[in-house]
C-alpha cells in the first residue's frame, strides 16, 4: 500500500504461494513481430513440466485473437490458464499469442481487422508458428490449435487456411458466418453485410470447408444464444457438401455421452471438457511424456457447471472425413 502524501509503502501481506508443493511448469512472457514486420506482439509459452530441451514437444496454440479482449498480461503467470498447467503436465508445450485485432493495444492496432475479420489475425498468428518452427524442442510436426468464441473461429480458420500445418484442433462456440452472429459485435467490426459482402464472403468458413486435412473437434453449446449452433451445424453441411463423406455417430462412456460441454467460464474450461481436448489432442497429434509426480492432476480441475449441449468431432482420414455429433444433458 502506497501513500500518495509522501510515496511511503508498506506490505500489508505477503501470502504463501499456493502452488508450491506442485511440480509446475516454467511460464515465460516474450515478443516476436507481426506480420507487418514493424509491431511488436507479446506472447506466453507454458513448456512442459520436467522440460528437457534437448527433446521435442507437441505443442498447442491457444488463440483468441479477436477485439475487445486479450490474453497475455504482465500479471501472475502472465495470465496462464489452468487447462496450460494440465496439458503442460501431460508433456505438451502451450504457446498463446496477442495479435494485432486484440484489445489494449491502442486503434490502429485494433482496427487493422476492420471489415476483414481472421486475415491479419492468421497472419500474425502464422508468425507465432514460424517463431515455434525456430525452436529446437518443438514438434513442427506435432502443431495442434484451440480457442473459444473467437477463438473457435480462429481455430477452425487455422485448420482451414493453413491445412499442412496443424495435425489438430478443437474449436470451442466457432462462428462460421458472421452473417449469423449478433448485431451489436459482428457489424461494429465488420459493418453490415449489405456494405461489406466481400468481407464477408472472405470470413465464411463454409466455404472452406474442403480444405480439411487434420482433425477438428468442434464443441457447441444447443442454448449459446451468441454463437448460435447454424454456425456449427451448417458447417456440417458444408462438410458434406464439399464431398468429404462424414460419418455421424455418437458414444457413450460409463453411461454418460461422450461429449464435450459448455462451462460456466468459457476461458477457465472445468474438468470434464479439459480432460476431453486432451484426449482428442492425444488422438489426433500422438500422445506426449507426461511428467510424474506433479501433483496437480485431473482430481484437483474444478468441474463447472454443466449445461445442455453438443460436440461435432470432423477429422479427416484416408479421404474420408468422420464426423461425430455428441450431445446429451449433464445434471
Amino acid at each position: 500500500l502506497t501513500d500518495t502524501r509522501n510515496g511511503k509503502g508498506r506490505n500489508l501481506l505477503t501470502a504463501e504461494d499456493p502452488w508450491k508443493d506442485y511440480n509446475v511448469p516454467e511460464i515465460t512472457c516474450g515478443s516476436i513481430k507481426a506480420a507487418d514486420g514493424t509491431t511488436d506482439l507479446y506472447y506466453r509459452m507454458v513448456k512442459p513440466v520436467d522440460f528437457d530441451p534437448n527433446k521435442k514437444y507437441p505443442t498447442v496454440i491457444y488463440v483468441y485473437g479477436g477485439p475487445h479482449a486479450h490474453n497475455v498480461e504482465a500479471s501472475r503467470n502472465y495470465l496462464a490458464r489452468g487447462w496450460e498447467i494440465y496439458m503442460a503436465q501431460k508433456g505438451y508445450l502451450l504457446f498463446i499469442l496477442d495479435n494485432r485485432g486484440s484489445e489494449h493495444r491502442g486503434l490502429a492496432f485494433e482496427n487493422v481487422t476492420f471489415r476483414h475479420l481472421g486475415v491479419e489475425e492468421m497472419k500474425d498468428q502464422m508468425e507465432g508458428v514460424r517463431f515455434l518452427k525456430s525452436l529446437p524442442y518443438v514438434d513442427a510436426d506435432r502443431m495442434g490449435v484451440h480457442g473459444w468464441s473467437f477463438g473457435g473461429f480462429m481455430t477452425t480458420n487455422l485448420m482451414l487456411t493453413y491445412p499442412d500445418v496443424f495435425k489438430a484442433g478443437v474449436a470451442g462456440g466457432p462462428v462460421v458466418d458472421w452473417q449469423y452472429y449478433e448485431v451489436m459485435y459482428g457489424e461494429r467490426y465488420m459493418d453490415r453485410p449489405q456494405d461489406n459482402p466481400e468481407g464477408y464472403k472472405g470470413s465464411n468458413l463454409r466455404l472452406k470447408a474442403g480444405n480439411l486435412k487434420g482433425k477438428l473437434q468442434v464443441i457447441i453449446g444447443y442454448n449459446d444464444p451468441v454463437c448460435v449452433p447454424q454456425h456449427s451445424l451448417s458447417f456440417l453441411r458444408a462438410c458434406i457438401d464439399a464431398g468429404l463423406d462424414p460419418v455421424v455417430g455418437e458414444q457413450a462412456v460409463d453411461g454418460l455421452q461422450y461429449g464435450a460441454f459448455l462451462t460456466a467460464s468459457c476461458a477457465d474450461v472445468g474438468g470434464f471438457v479439459g480432460i476431453l481436448m486432451l484426449e482428442f489432442f492425444e488422438d489426433g497429434m500422438g500422445e506426449a511424456e507426461p511428467a510424474r509426480d506433479v501433483g496437480l492432476l485431473r482430481d484437483d480441475f474444478r468441474v463447472q457447471e454443466a449445461v445442455n449441449a453438443a460436440a461435432v468431432r470432423v477429422s479427416h482420414d484416408d479421404d474420408v472425413a468422420h464426423v461425430e455429433v455428441l450431445h446429451g444433458v449433464f445434471d
